[in-house]
């Protein structure tokens, strides 16, 4: 999450869970990794940039969900990577669905009860483009201010 959290920073995470409550698009969320992140139980921070029912896609380094490129000034630099990989094999079907079409590009779309998120530091971030979707469940709560260190304090 870098630019926007740093190691050591610490942060305000405000709940109750959200439980069955949907989040909000470009929410910060701390949530335990699923099972198929490749440190099941750890806890991250991502942004969250599809919602249930949404379709999400990386064309030239641009996101796009629901067909509409997303503006995004948080994130360090442009993604480098496609997202719906291609070509699209059976492992990436088991991990993120049947592709579907939106806005004319191949894309992936968000099943109910899950989230997909995305590190601001998108090239290197360990997020939904490499395991896949986090579930509702797994929320623990929204990051809504950094404390710590104090020249960098302020809502997130």
């Amino acid at each position: 999450m870098r630019n926007t959290l740093r190691e050591g920073d610490f942060i305000l995470v405000t709940g109750p869970p959200l439980g069955s409550r949907a989040a909000c698009r470009d929410d910060l969320v701390l949530f335990r990794a699923p099972h198929m992140a490749s440190r099941t139980g750890a806890r991250f921070v991502k942004r969250v940039v599809g919602l249930p029912g949404d379709t999400v896609a990386v064309l030239k380094g641009e996101l796009y969900v629901n067909g509409r490129r997303v503006p995004e000034p948080c994130i360090r630099q442009p993604m480098y990577y496609e997202f719906p990989p291609v070509p699209y094999s059976s492992t990436d079907e088991r991990i993120w669905g049947k592709l579907t079409e939106s806005g004319g590009m191949a894309c992936v779309r968000v099943p109910e009860e899950t989230l997909f998120v995305l590190g601001d530091n998108r090239n290197d971030s360990n997020d939904s483009h490499c395991w896949g979707y986090v579930p509702i469940g797994n929320v623990i709560g929204k990051a809504t201010y950094r404390f710590w260190p104090l020249n960098r304090m302020g809502k997130l």
